[in-house]
């Protein structure tokens, strides 16, 4: 099964399930950078590849992405991505640096991984918590490249169907502001289970 044959009361309590774990997930952030993050914007919204491909203005924007495949009693697939300006300004925070000073060598790639794995692991924290289901998730790993491309590789992985998950966020941290998007895919089974554990099942 996928998203486009629910109703709008499932899309609805996913897009809630969205809202709750991008919270907490910027929540997360903030504790571990030590800093307090304005969150000017969260939606959780379902989206076509295409939306998506398109959610930094381009399908061929430059992106950096960290990858997380989800275990336990739901299967998926989670992607954060940032475009590259607000990689480097995130990854900058965490190693007191400028953005413009960051190349995208071993210790930026690193401390974006870092930063991806907190986030998206924030998010599946939450989504156990609210569904009593137990998760894990796979050592992250993170590149650059087209947003496209990115996407495209986390659908490879599901024959879910032409939609995803998609929860946007802007921040402001240290008067920077940081756009990303977390995407989130679910194996059809999962899916199910997904919905029925929160009293929605089809």
């Amino acid at each position: 099964m996928g998203y486009e044959k629910l109703e709008a009361d499932h899309l609805d309590a996913l897009k809630e399930l969205g809202n709750i774990g991008a919270g907490n997930a910027v929540t997360a952030l903030s504790t571990f950078l030590n800093t307090e993050i304005n969150m000017e914007v969260v939606e959780a919204k379902l989206a076509t590849f295409n939306e998506a491909a398109n959610i930094f203005d381009s399908p061929e924007k430059e992106v950096a992405g960290v990858y997380l495949a989800i275990s336990g009693d739901l299967k998926g697939h989670v992607l954060y991505l940032w475009p590259v300006q607000s990689a480097k300004a995130i990854a900058g925070m965490l190693m007191g640096m400028s953005p413009d000073e960051l190349e995208f060598d071993e210790m930026t790639m690193s401390a974006i991984s870092e930063i991806g794995n907190i986030m998206s692991g924030s998010y599946i924290t939450a989504l156990s918590s609210f569904t009593g289901m137990t998760f894990e998730l796979s050592p992250p790993a993170v590149a650059i490249d087209m947003n496209s491309a990115l996407l495209d590789g986390i659908i490879s992985l599901t024959a879910v169907g032409d939609k995803v998950l998609i929860i946007q966020t802007s921040m402001i941290a240290y008067g920077i502001r940081i756009a990303g998007v977390l995407v989130v895919l679910f194996e059809p089974d999962s899916l199910l289970k997904l919905l029925e554990s929160i009293g929605m099942g089809v």
